[in-house]
């Protein structure tokens, strides 16, 4: 075996430019399923960040039959907040609760007008939840001040500042159409392109009354301790809501998520289609080179099953060479992977400026950063040299199954 080894590594480089051309094509295959996957799962993890932190929180309680409606922002299906947070108060594993109001509007500025969400918050309890209070550039609203924040994109659209004015053109829940007149108190750059563009936050407390709702409020959002399971939370809050008597939903974010983790289960099969792509690379590329070799080298073929080398042990000598392009395209493919890695979790890629406007289905926005998968760069490292190894396996024999004599007269 010792011998073979000696005697593969040898012939690698007996055409040193095949050979490199051969495994620089696998490592760019590999570099770039490696780039791929870790651009993916950065992707994937500040979106689920974003949703969690400046959306959905980690549990959300609505009032029954509001999430069949939820697209069209109902308000004629709410909560008590106070009611549902005393509840809250002998449940486990939640760190806070704060009470919202989600309801359609028009922002008029008196000579333009654009739909947009209204949120009502409680600027006291809604930081507790939320993250939104990172990105506000000004004010934070005030309990019972006629104010609000506003995505920075929805501002620079409308040409709106902090101490600006503005009107909400809504509708109370018995359809009478309510102007509130609002102050901008600051502008929100957030990495959630939702909240930067078609948002406007104001004290719950103003929202509700301007909607005739009574201080009701059409959910809860919980953010629960380090380590709990979101659905043991779930499950213990509606447990405790109906012990209340308190009819509602309980849903936790992969629930309320569920249209961005289809998205993103789809990019299962892109990268399916990646592998299929290095998979072709690397057999084509590693069979063209044992048949060139082979070729080449007909008589050394016929001289070493004359001197009593078996089939087996010319199959093997062959599958070996294969292995070490393999093993060099693996090497060399995770080096660049690894490296250009280390770049996109450092400092990310911009995509504000090059995708403004641009819906892709997921709530990034601004810098997006890689993730390091070291399962699956070692998956990649192992896939350069199976498939390599296994490529070479026809070729090998039927280069092997060449009769000595008639090799040795071609030669």
């Amino acid at each position: 075996m010792g011998y073979l080894l000696k005697l593969a590594a040898r012939n690698l480089w007996r055409q040193k430019r095949r050979t490199a051309l051969t495994f620089l094509a696998i490592a760019v295959g590999l570099a770039a399923l490696i780039e791929v996957d870790c651009i993916m799962a950065g992707v994937d993890r500040d979106a689920i960040d974003n949703l969690i932190n400046l959306e959905t929180g980690d549990v959300r309680i609505h009032a029954q039959g509001y999430s069949a409606e939820r697209e069209s922002l109902p308000i004629d299906r709410t909560l008590d907040p106070d009611a549902v947070l005393t509840v809250l108060k002998d449940v486990e594993k939640i760190r806070a609760a704060t009470p919202r109001l989600m309801f359609g509007a028009r922002l008029n500025t008196g000579w333009e007008e654009i739909p947009v969400m209204g949120v009502g918050i409680d600027p006291e309890r809604d930081g507790q939840v939320f993250t939104l209070a990172e990105y506000v550039d000004g004010r934070w609203p005030a309990r019972g001040a006629a104010e609000a924040l506003l995505g920075y994109d929805l501002a620079r659209v409308l040409e709106l500042a902090p101490g600006d004015t503005f009107t909400l053109v809504t509708r109370t829940r018995d359809g009478a159409f309510q102007a509130i007149d609002l102050t901008v108190a600051g502008l929100i750059r957030s990495p959630h392109p939702q909240v930067n563009s078609g948002q406007v936050y104001l004290p719950l407390d103003v929202a509700s009354q301007a909607l005739a709702l009574g201080g009701a409020a059409t959910e809860v959002v919980l953010k629960t301790q380090d380590g709990a399971r979101v659905e043991d939370v779930s499950r213990n809050v509606r447990a405790a809501l109906e012990d209340a008597g308190i009819s509602g939903e309980v849903l936790t974010w992969r629930d309320a998520a569920s249209d961005f983790l289809a998205i993103s289960q789809s990019k299962q099969g892109f990268s399916a289609l990646l592998i299929f792509m290095i998979l072709v690379i690397a057999v084509v590329g590693v069979v063209n080179t044992i048949l060139l070799g082979a070729m080449e080298r007909v008589r050394e073929i016929g001289m070493m099953k004359a001197m009593g080398m078996t089939t087996r042990e010319i199959v093997l000598l062959f599958m070996l060479e294969a292995t070490g392009i393999g093993v060099l395209g693996s090497v060399t493919g995770c080096l660049i992977g690894i490296a250009g890695n280390a770049y996109l979790v450092s400092h990310g890629i911009d995509i504000l400026e090059s995708y403004k406007g641009l819906d892709i289905g997921y709530p990034i926005a601004g810098v997006i950063r890689g993730a390091w998968n070291w399962p699956m760069i070692a998956e990649a490292f192992l896939l350069g040299i199976v498939v390599s190894w296994v490529a070479s396996y026809i070729p090998a024999r039927r280069v092997a199954a060449q009769d000595p004599i008639a090799s040795l007269r071609q030669g």
